[in-house]
């Protein structure tokens, strides 16, 4: 995924959640689909609320697609256990190949 700034060129132009994702190269291995959340300034107020995206869901067709409005944030978790776990096995796994190599040629 690449995180970014995504403007619209055309102001009739309509994204929605999926076209967002599709624009930053696809989710991340160790992103929070379903804890995605949509920053939207409220005009009249100026406060900013969240509204949850289950995108998981939206991705697997088992719900309707979020339309984007100009200046929301489709804003994408990161797991920290994910990237953890995916440290640890690739450094695993490379120990374990580092030892299968030094073996081989004893």
């Amino acid at each position: 995924m690449q995180p970014g700034g995504y403007p619209l060129h055309d102001p009739g132009e309509v994204i929605n959640t999926m076209k967002a994702i599709a624009l930053a190269h696809g989710l991340g291995s160790t992103a929070k689909a379903n804890n995605a959340v949509i920053l939207r300034k409220d005009p009249a107020t100026g406060k900013t609320k969240e509204i949850d995206v289950k995108l998981k869901k939206i991705m697997d067709r088992k719900a309707p697609d979020v339309q984007l409005y100009a200046n929301d944030i489709l804003f994408v978790p990161d797991s920290t256990t994910k990237r953890i776990l995916g440290h640890a096995a690739t450094a695993a796994l490379s120990i374990t190949t580092g030892l299968a190599i030094i073996k081989g040629s004893q």
